[in-house]
């Protein structure tokens, strides 16, 4: 199928074929249309509605989703339920609170829809998100869980008795007793963030523990049986701790916990088969390591015996940055549904039990993900989204229609602008061949070299993929077309999407063959006539932002940059980040053992060389990337004389998800690029270099 192009958006030196997934109600929408199409505004992609979480009714019928939006005074994101009937298209909206409502979860008999609120519960001194429950015939939703630390994860006994959840653990005895004397000092030996699973009778009573206190549980699975949960021990709590974690099963009436998977490296969420004979898990397949390791799919028997990777001729990780990372079982016990980067998309895949290869299960251009499938295996439901096309639900039923659109969330995006991506190649380092996706402006002219914007994107072990155009990046990729940009997202090594080999060749090097393959990309759009030389800028974020900063200390030919969350001291990154396994399986050596690799690829070491203007962002609650290594470049910069500037984000994380925190990221960024890169706003006065003291 040929993708509806609403106006030319590729620059004449390039032909390009485009599939694309269709939908009946937008193409109506589109041949209805006559009146001109609108620009867009920031306004506009703040409200963009956005979805995930799609599970199917058991009997294949209905389909609940999570839908996220502005909360009512349109401060903050907030999301709610909803539910559609697949016969009629019926879709009505089950909760519509300024709480955070997700993870709906049906029971056996399709008559109730469980999910995770931090709504508040009358008379109830409980926290965080607790576990819900919606009766579909009629009535109000209603509190099902009362656990002091809130609830992270639940899943249904399939008789419907009940469910067990998993919940973090309240402070250490020590710690309670520092708190008694009003100190909230903290240790890090004392180890916060145990938690446990327990079982709660849908009849009410008493929560009662399955795994054992003091333990890092971070997922887990109920047998179909309901009589054993196997779940994953780390040996810290958050992030890094996966990359050392293991698999333990123990009857759901406690006892003895059981090692079903314990070995090096990573293995987690595990998720029972239907008919309960096999575990599947995500897994470093007894490889240590770290990040950087490939993730494949095993499985192991739920009665003991080796794991068995069922991926081993996949050659791309599983799961990752912006991928759903719980395997699917389907219906037949033989096959789990898996997301993986493929290139420039997000593909569902199948892979089987025995010796069968992995198949992709969506073939199309986008981004698809959150797969789920009814009990007799008749159903399909799934996230989708495209260049052109905001995320929707998508449904296949098999024995009746062709994969088809289901929700319809962003009507009025058809009255906008339309951005396609191009998917373009070009030579790297050593020749091998690089690729990425282009952006063109709106007012593209042939023979008119249009201001490139080079953007690097996060990971580095994640790629830039065919997300929805309006959505891409956080700078509002829409906005800088319309203006007259062009945009270059590459895949340079390191990235996913690409095989093991391509995304392992930046081990010991973030600095130097990825910035080669950037650059290559930057000439080669130079060279076919489409990018101004004389216009360039270069922004990203968190590893984008690292690689921005990088390229401003290596070369002049940017005349603007934006480093979002980057960290310019790597040896300081391996300390600070939540994910300190990072650098070390990046760098091949931890800062002690080999510290010229880490300056050699540290930008703070070459800040001399700076002559770009350069801007930095950064979330203040940042614990991937310390926000202080924002501040030591834009220190570095400002002391030198280089025009610079810094906003940090107040409560913000590892990037901006408040209305207003993207708002100022998207405003403020594309104010820096234009006054600097082509001339737009007054320069900034000139000013002496800074000595002494801190500014």
């Amino acid at each position: 199928m040929i993708r509806r192009l609403r106006h030319a958006v590729a620059f004449a030196a390039f032909a390009v074929a485009f599939t694309a997934l269709a939908s009946p109600a937008h193409a109506a929408a589109s041949a209805a249309k006559s009146a001109p199409l609108k620009p867009w505004t920031v306004d506009d992609i703040l409200a963009l509605r956005t979805v995930r979480e799609p599970q199917l009714s058991p009997d294949g019928t209905r389909v609940a989703y999570v839908v996220t939006s502005f909360c009512s005074d349109s401060t903050r994101y907030q999301s709610d339920l909803w539910l559609g009937t697949l016969a009629t298209g019926e879709q009505r909206r089950l909760t519509s609170t300024d709480a955070e409502e997700s993870a709906p979860r049906w029971s056996a008999d399709g008559r109730t829809l469980a999910f995770l609120s931090d709504r508040e519960a009358p008379g109830s001194s409980a926290k965080g998100m607790q576990v819900w429950t919606l009766p579909l015939d009629g009535g109000e939703a209603a509190p099902f869980t009362r656990a002091p630390s809130g609830v992270t994860r639940f899943e249904w006994f399939a008789n419907g008795s009940g469910i067990a959840y998993l919940a973090p653990e309240g402070p250490t005895a020590a710690g309670l007793a520092r708190a008694a004397r009003k100190d909230d000092s903290r240790v890090m030996s004392e180890r916060p963030g145990y938690a446990r699973v327990w079982a709660l009778d849908r009849a009410g009573g008493k929560a009662t523990a399955i795994t054992p206190a003091e333990t890092f549980v971070s997922s887990f699975t109920l047998a179909p049986d309901g009589r054993r949960v196997v779940y994953c021990v780390q040996p810290e709590p958050g992030f890094n701790g996966r990359y050392d974690s293991d698999l333990f099963s123990i009857p759901v009436t406690g006892g003895k916990p059981v090692a079903l998977v314990q070995r090096p490296g990573m293995d987690l969420t595990p998720k029972y088969s239907r008919d309960g004979r096999w575990i599947a898990f995500l897994s470093h397949d007894g490889q240590p390591g770290g990040s950087a390791n490939k993730v494949s799919l095993c499985v192991v028997n739920a009665a003991g015996g080796g794991a068995v990777n069922i991926t081993p001729k996949f050659d791309e990780r599983i799961g990752g940055p912006g991928v759903m990372t719980e395997p699917v079982w389907m219906p037949d016990n033989e096959s789990v549904l898996f997301g993986s980067p493929d290139r420039t998309n997000i593909r569902i895949f199948r892979a089987f039990t025995d010796d069968r290869p992995v198949e992709p299960v969506t073939r199309d251009a986008g981004c698809s993900d959150w797969p789920s499938m009814d009990a007799a295996g008749k159903v399909l439901a799934w996230t989708h989204e495209d260049g052109t096309h905001p995320g929707d639900v998508w449904v296949w039923e098999f024995e009746r229609s062709a994969p088809r659109t289901f929700t319809d969330l962003n009507p009025w995006t058809r009255e906008r602008h339309e951005f396609a991506p191009q998917v373009v190649t070009w030579p790297g380092a050593g020749g091998q061949q690089v690729e990425g996706l282009l952006y063109a402006p709106l007012q593209s002219r042939p023979g008119v070299r249009a201001p490139l914007l080079l953007d690097v994107h996060g990971g580095p072990a994640a790629n830039h993929a065919q997300y929805f155009s309006a959505i891409q990046e956080g700078f509002g990729l829409p906005l800088l077309l319309q203006k007259g940009w062009a945009v270059l997202m590459p895949n340079p090594r390191g990235s996913a999407g690409y095989g093991s080999e391509w995304r392992l060749a930046n081990t010991r090097d973030w600095w130097d063959k990825p910035y080669v393959d950037l650059m290559s990309g930057v000439d080669a759009m130079i060279r076919l006539g489409f990018a101004d030389s004389t216009k360039l800028a270069v922004c990203g974020w968190s590893y984008g932002g690292y690689m921005t900063t990088n390229i401003v200390t290596r070369t002049t030919r940017f005349r603007a940059a934006v480093a979002g969350a980057g960290p310019v001291n790597l040896a300081a990154q391996a300390g600070t980040s939540d994910i300190p396994g990072l650098m070390r399986s990046s760098m091949a050596a931890w800062p002690w053992e080999d510290p010229q690799v880490y300056v050699e690829n540290s930008p703070i070491f070459r800040a001399g060389a700076v002559r770009t203007p350069t801007a930095f962002i950064h979330g203040e609650q940042d614990v991937r990337v310390n926000p202080a290594e924002s501040l030591n470049m834009y220190r570095a910069l400002r002391t030198r004389g280089i025009p610079t500037d810094l906003m940090m984000l107040p409560r913000a994380g590892h990037g901006p998800d408040e209305p207003a925190h993207l708002r100022a990221t998207m405003e403020w960024t594309i104010e820096w690029l234009t006054r600097w890169t082509l001339g737009n706003a007054p320069a900034a006065p000139a000013r002496r270099a800074v000595s002494g003291g801190f500014r």
